[in-house]
C-alpha cells in the first residue's frame, strides 16, 4: 500500500522535524483520553439520573408516610 502512490505522495521520514512514531503515539494517547472522559461522563450522568430518580421515588414515599402519619393521628 505505502509502494502503490507517486513518490511525491510518499510520506518523509519525519513530520515537521518530528518522527511519525512519536506523531501516532501521541495520537492514540489523546484518542483513548477523550474516549475514556466520554465514556466517564455518560457515567457520572447516568448515575445521577439513577439517583435523582431514587430520591424523587424517596421523597414520595416520605410524603406518604407523613400523610399516614397525620391521618392517623386525627383519628385517634
Amino acid at each position: 500500500v505505502i509502494n502503490s502512490p507517486p513518490d511525491h505522495f510518499h510520506p518523509g521520514t519525519d513530520f515537521c522535524g518530528i518522527p511519525w512514531i512519536v506523531i501516532i503515539i501521541v495520537f492514540l494517547g489523546i484518542s483513548t483520553l477523550a474516549i475514556f472522559l466520554w465514556k466517564t461522563s455518560l457515567c457520572v450522568s447516568f448515575l445521577k439520573t439513577v439517583l435523582k430518580s431514587q430520591n424523587v421515588h424517596d421523597g414520595s414515599t416520605d410524603v406518604q408516610r407523613k400523610a399516614w402519619r397525620s391521618n392517623s393521628r386525627s383519628q385517634e
